[in-house]
């Protein structure tokens, strides 16, 4: 089992395994479930995008050196990274959405 699994899910699994309370299991849950979003959403952007939310927001690097890294301005960095926000939040919008609609429908099916 050690082989199958790296060392992030082992360590999980360690910790459901001593018993960890159902609250900490249901907040990892959660957790996981908001990255695999997040992960959905990100493939919505162009790779410039993609690489300007893994510097700032995952990073932590700051927009002078993302903008250099880029070969952008500073002010163009900034547009980008507001633009870019507003872009995953309507990408995430339109998931929770997709998501309702398939919900209902898988409702409907089983009620008929």
């Amino acid at each position: 089992m050690d082989t199958v699994c790296s060392d992030a899910q082992h360590q999980w699994l360690k910790r459901i395994s001593i018993g960890a309370g159902q609250e900490e299991f249901e907040k990892e849950c959660e957790r996981r479930e908001a990255q695999e979003v997040v992960h959905l959403a990100l493939r919505g952007l162009t790779p410039e995008d993609r690489t300007l939310v893994e510097c700032v927001y995952f990073e932590g690097l700051p927009l002078r050196e993302v903008a250099a890294t880029l070969g952008w301005s500073v002010a163009k960095t900034k547009i980008r990274a507001y633009r870019v926000r507003r872009r995953l939040r309507d990408i995430v919008e339109r998931l929770a959405v997709a998501d309702c609609h398939e919900g209902n429908e898988g409702r409907h099916e089983t009620q008929s």
